[in-house]
């Protein structure tokens, strides 16, 4: 296998594209300004430690699916694609994750979605470099015009073109790595090729224990942080850390509720705390448009 073999035409010409924005972006100082501003806040130590434990997490799950014959050499890139673009962007979007209680449901039924085939064989059927490289662009500055139309009403002609126009474009996409699959089915059908469907869903899958994780850390992590607001007495803080995480564990509706009940009445003796901790298993008489993290401090 030849080394630019390893990506295919639309992987090489999204690479192409994004290459000459860096270029041309770091042609401009104040974008230069930025990039080192954004640089350095990877740097900080909690970000940094957050992605190397994340980088020792994947790197753990592919030896152990490699160990059971579910992972090979082949799906390296497929592996590092999605380290980059789905596991980095959800660890990154974890606050957002915490205040969704749905979401490791939603995460484990699209990872199991049909359409998921279908996605596959639209990147594994790709057309040739040239057309790639005007396509790439194309789709892309036709979705930018498309979130654009959709802030005004006034642009709603626009925004129907632009609808039509991608989906006579994705039609085009879906229909061309359909016909390929036909004409290519002995070679779709193989082990491998299931491997490379199948690694970036595994992957996901077995992805969600790491970010409930985080999501815990970054919870009591807040709680600790806000508690020092309420509880002015150093060693009544230690005991509430402390009975907190023992109560609550890994609970973290529990926790959430008796973070509030914490805001609202203030606890001034370690059997108030328990109290609360102990009534903080019910959701009764507990405002429902509060949460962890989110409540203004009168």
């Amino acid at each position: 296998m030849e080394w630019y073999t390893v990506l295919n035409n639309r992987e090489w010409a999204t690479l192409i594209w994004l290459s000459a924005l860096v270029i041309w972006a770091s042609t401009d100082k104040k974008i230069r300004a930025s990039f080192v501003a954004v640089i350095k806040a990877f740097l900080a130590t909690p970000i940094l430690v957050s992605f190397v434990l994340l980088a020792g997490y994947i790197t753990a799950l592919v030896f152990g699916l490699k160990s059971i014959g579910l992972w090979g050499y082949l799906e390296l890139k497929d592996t590092i694609i999605w380290s980059v673009f789905v596991a980095a962007a959800t660890l990154f979007d974890i606050l957002n994750i915490s205040k969704d209680e749905k979401y490791f449901r939603k995460a484990i039924l699209d990872n199991l979605k049909a359409s998921l085939f279908v996605e596959f064989l639209v990147n594994l059927y790709v057309f040739n470099f040239l057309i790639e490289l005007v396509l790439v662009p194309t789709v892309l500055f036709l979705g930018i015009l498309l979130g654009i139309s959709q802030t005004d009403q006034k642009y709603d002609k626009v925004k129907g073109c632009l609808n039509w126009l991608l989906s006579l474009i994705g039609i085009g996409i879906l229909g061309y790595a359909l016909y390929n699959a036909y004409n290519d089915i002995a070679n779709l059908a193989t082990i491998e090729t299931a491997k490379n469907f199948a690694s970036p869903i595994v992957l996901s899958i077995l992805f969600l224990p790491f970010i409930y994780a985080a999501m815990v850390y970054f919870k009591y992590e807040s709680f600790y942080n806000r508690l020092q607001i309420f509880i002015k007495d150093p060693q009544l803080l230690k005991y509430t850390k402390l009975q907190a995480t023992l109560f609550c564990k890994l609970d973290l509706k529990r926790l959430d509720r008796f973070a509030k009940k914490i805001i609202f009445q203030r606890p001034t003796n370690k059997q108030e705390v328990l109290k609360l901790l102990k009534d903080s298993k019910s959701s009764k008489s507990i405002p429902s448009n509060e949460t962890l993290g989110e409540t203004d401090v009168s």
